[in-house]
């Protein structure tokens, strides 16, 4: 959360925003340039020690689950900070909305991939509320990408809230 708001907020700000904006600069480069670059943070200082942390100290097969983890949790949080910034502009509000983001996202993603598969008889009702490792990660990554592409579009087209501080 820390970075995705930390990164984006202060460039966000109006005085800061109808500057840039005024400049020959591309609102895609500059926006992919922070969101790279964040990712690369986050990737680095949190996803790696984790998850190879469990795997060195913990050998055992069910750690593979928490590596998978610690690889992709991080990496949702930062995308949702990073949408909900680009939307409100403001600290407090990005970092909740951003928590509701990820449980409003995930619980959508759940609900397709368990309806398909309850659709398609892969699995009955008694097991609908058994998630696997793998629904848990394509949820992760599907919200992710789509965080990920609102924010870009959010930027690109200066949908954020446009206040005065």
């Amino acid at each position: 959360l820390v970075v995705g708001i930390g990164l984006f907020l202060n460039d966000l700000s109006p005085q800061l925003n109808t500057f840039w904006r005024s400049r020959p600069i591309d609102p895609d480069l500059w926006f992919w340039t922070k969101a790279v670059t964040g990712i690369g943070v986050v990737v680095i200082a949190l996803s790696l020690p984790l998850a190879s942390g469990g795997v060195l100290l913990y050998g055992h097969p069910d750690f593979r689950n928490a590596s998978i983890f610690a690889l992709l949790v991080p990496l949702w949080i930062y995308t949702a900070a990073v949408l909900m910034t680009c939307l409100v502009r403001q600290a407090i509000y990005a970092a909740i909305l951003s928590l509701s983001a990820m449980y409003a996202s995930a619980m959508l993603l759940f609900g397709i991939i368990r309806g398909a598969r309850l659709a398609t008889g892969q699995i009955s009702w008694q097991e609908m509320g058994e998630l696997t490792t793998a629904e848990w990660a394509a949820a992760m990554i599907v919200s992710a990408i789509v965080f990920t592409i609102l924010a870009w579009l959010a930027v690109k087209n200066d949908w954020g809230r446009k206040s005065r501080y």
